[in-house]
């Protein structure tokens, strides 16, 4: 997710801007804050998930070590 979304935000922007605009300044620049707008909201979202108890990794069990 943190790398998908700002990578879906920086393609889906840079087309959106390429299609409405002629200017290859203007698609650069939409593809970047595509890019800034994503990872935004890819911090947001893994801020969210974090303090849920759910997505925390638990240990089931440990085990001993055997020595030769």
């Amino acid at each position: 997710m943190v790398y998908f979304l700002p990578l879906l935000g920086l393609i889906s922007s840079s087309f959106f801007c390429q299609m409405l605009f002629d200017k290859e300044a203007i698609t650069v620049i939409g593809g970047l804050m595509g890019g800034i707008y994503g990872f935004i909201i890819a911090r947001m979202a893994a801020a969210k998930i974090a303090t849920k108890d759910t997505y925390q990794p638990v240990v089931f069990s440990v085990t001993k070590r055997e020595t030769p």
